[in-house]
């Protein structure tokens, strides 16, 4: 069967902080540098930015 000890249980955080910032139009890359479930004495976790994403969607609402 599958080797579940691998997991990173954490990397939900990433993906919560990494859809979030997309909802405010910001593409970055998350990542855990140090996790108290892998025996660390702290969490870490890096967010770097990667791109401003231009959205036309209100372009409709705009007043002329």
């Amino acid at each position: 069967g599958p080797d579940w000890s691998q997991i990173k249980y954490s990397n939900v955080y990433c993906g919560v902080i990494r859809g979030a910032l997309e909802q405010v139009s910001m593409r970055v890359e998350c990542d855990f540098v140090k996790d108290i479930l892998r025996g660390d004495e702290v969490n870490e976790i890096r967010v770097e930015l990667k791109e401003i994403l231009v959205d036309g969607a209100g372009d409709d609402y705009k007043e002329e």
